[in-house]
């Protein structure tokens, strides 16, 4: 079957659907048949979003369990904050599988309308970040007291 990486972008017949990257070594791959239900006939057949949709499935898939704790930890913050970013999560020291795993928690949290981003940017307070921008998100769960 082939596979495409959703790291580096590189294509491969697998025999086996949980097999690694022969070129990154990334276990974040998908089944191009399987997932768009069509065999691929051309390189960028895909758009940008059926390959965002198909990489978070695939990370959720393979983060179950952490995809839950992780849900559980942003949840808890939104009932304590109006406003926050990813340092609000501290104190959530469990890792996933890959860093993409962060990426479905935050969409599942947006639709199911427990907080929204609201457009702005700001650079991350841990300096083993590099001072990346990450997005400000609203609570819409937020209890004041």
């Amino acid at each position: 079957m082939m596979m495409y990486c959703v790291d580096c972008g590189h294509r491969w017949d697998a025999r086996d659907p949980r097999e690694e990257c022969p070129q990154c070594r990334s276990e974040v791959a998908i089944s191009e048949k399987t997932l768009f239900d069509r065999p691929p006939s051309q390189p960028g057949l895909f758009s940008g979003e059926e390959l965002r949709d198909a990489g978070m499935a695939s990370v959720e898939e393979n983060n179950a369990g952490w995809n839950e704790k992780a849900y559980a930890a942003v949840y808890e913050v939104a009932l304590k904050k109006e406003f926050f970013t990813v340092d609000d999560l501290s104190h959530f020291t469990l890792k996933p599988k890959h860093p993409n795993a962060w990426g479905p928690v935050w969409r599942n949290l947006i639709r199911d309308r427990v907080i929204q981003d609201t457009g702005r940017m700001v650079r991350v307070k841990d300096p083993k970040k590099h001072a990346r921008r990450v997005p400000v998100y609203r609570s819409l769960v937020f209890r004041r007291r």
